[in-house]
């Protein structure tokens, strides 16, 4: 089944009815275009309401863009709520720590990192 590509300016319910992957290629499609604060505007708009297993991957990428647009403190947020809907996403742990790591704060970021490494080898 194709899903349509929504335009911002429709209704929300057009938008929480996307797929994970209509939602990743609309906001991509925005990126190209330079449109970096709308595609994290569709990506929270989507998160909203979404109940999807993958939300995760959203809080992800939402994450990358903040990060990318100097929102730092919303960017953390976002990695941490990645984090916290799926414990065993170590990009997110990892991307995290570069972000505090990038902020000078070195010691925050081995703890994110460490945090990440222990929780493989208690699961392994």
């Amino acid at each position: 089944m194709k899903e349509e590509i929504v335009q911002m300016d429709e209704s929300p319910q057009a938008v929480t009815g996307l797929g994970l992957m209509a939602v990743m290629q609309q906001a991509e499609n925005l990126q190209a275009q330079g449109q970096l604060r709308e595609a994290i505007d569709l990506y929270a708009l989507w998160l909203k309401d979404s109940k999807e297993s993958t939300r995760y991957v959203v809080y992800f990428n939402m994450a990358s863009l903040l990060q990318s647009m100097g929102d730092m403190v919303g960017a953390e947020l976002a990695y941490q709520s990645a984090i916290d809907l799926n414990p065993s996403f170590g990009q997110a742990y990892i991307n995290l720590g570069l972000l505090y790591e990038r902020q000078g704060l070195k010691q925050k970021a081995l703890l994110q990192w460490n945090s990440f490494a222990s929780q493989r080898f208690l699961f392994a």
